[in-house]
Formats: C-alpha cells, sequence, structure tokens
C-alpha cells in the first residue's frame, strides 16, 4: 500500500502499489481522485464544480454558475450565465445617460449658486472695508491738502526767504566784524 495525496491535496489515500503502477494515465487519475468537489478557483471567481481531477480545471471557460452585473452608473442589474459575460460592467442606456447629464447639470448649477454667494459675501466684505477706511480717507485728505497749501506757501515766498536770510546772515556777519 502506498500513501499518496488526492489531486486537489486535501485527502491522504491508501492505494495499491500494484494496481497504481499497472494501469494507464486515465486509470490512476481515477485512483488518485478522492471523489469530493474540486476546490480550486476558477478565474471568474467561482469554485469549480467538477470533481476531484488532475491538471487545469475542465470548468474553466465553461463555468455555468449565474453572477450579477451593473452597469457604470449602477442603475441597471442583471444576472447573467457566467461563461456568457464577456465584459465586467454593462453598457449604460439611454436613461442612465440622461440621468446622469440630469445629475451633472444640478451638480453644476449648485456651484453656480456656491460661486454667487461668495462673491456676493466678497463683495459685502470690501464695501464693509470701504466704509470704515472711507471716514479715514476725508480726514488724510484735509491733512493733505494742508500739506499742499503749506507747501506752495514756502514755494510762493521761496525768493524773498532766501533774500532774508541772506540780508540776516550779512548782517551777522557785519556786526561781529564792527565789534573786533
Amino acid at each position: 500500500m502506498i500513501r499518496m495525496r488526492c489531486h486537489c491535496q486535501i485527502m491522504v489515500q491508501h492505494l495499491d502499489c500494484n494496481k497504481l503502477t499497472n494501469s494507464d494515465e486515465k486509470s490512476k487519475n481515477t485512483l488518485r481522485s478522492c471523489g469530493g468537489q474540486c476546490p480550486k478557483k476558477l478565474s471568474c471567481g467561482h469554485v469549480c464544480s467538477s470533481n476531484c481531477h488532475a491538471g487545469p480545471c475542465p470548468m474553466e471557460k465553461k463555468c455555468t454558475k449565474k453572477t450579477t452585473r451593473k452597469c457604470a452608473c449602477k442603475r441597471i442589474k442583471k444576472e447573467v450565465v457566467c461563461k456568457d459575460v464577456t465584459n465586467k460592467v454593462l453598457d449604460c442606456d439611454e436613461k442612465c445617460k440622461e440621468e446622469q447629464e440630469k445629475k451633472k447639470e444640478e451638480e453644476e448649477e449648485k456651484k453656480r449658486l456656491l460661486n454667487e454667494e461668495e462673491i456676493k459675501q466678497q463683495q459685502a466684505k470690501v464695501e464693509e472695508f470701504e466704509k470704515r477706511m472711507g471716514k479715514g480717507r476725508k480726514r488724510r485728505k484735509k491733512y493733505d491738502e494742508e500739506e499742499e497749501e503749506k507747501l506752495s506757501f514756502i514755494q510762493q515766498h521761496k525768493k524773498l526767504l532766501i533774500m532774508s536770510l541772506t540780508v540776516a546772515v550779512l548782517a551777522i556777519f557785519a556786526y561781529s566784524l564792527l565789534l573786533q
């Protein structure tokens, strides 16, 4: 007797050595099979429905289990046989496209309203700031006008002031010379 694991590696079997070595490949595969369901997963995600077997699963491209497929927007839901599925997502129909366009329009409207509200708030802040600063501007204007008036007085009498200063300096110089 030989102790061996079955094809799916779950069960340990005791096989007659003479039977195993003298049989052809098909018989060897039958002897090594535990008879239980194959635990291997197919590429679609379902478990193989064949009994314990050697090599790749024979049901790989022929899976008969049902699977649910949805469209991109998840509005359409359809159950199909796994082997008939060509792509994982169903195509959206006209109703789906209309709903998507409607949602986009609603989102754009919301964004537009938010932008308008934000602009109004910013304008209100600017107006409030201008009101606060407006009082200070009047005072500043008066101060600037007074400065201009002062500057213009000095500019108007510039020659007279220079002559007066020159005469005063000469008078002091002459007085100092006389005292010596």
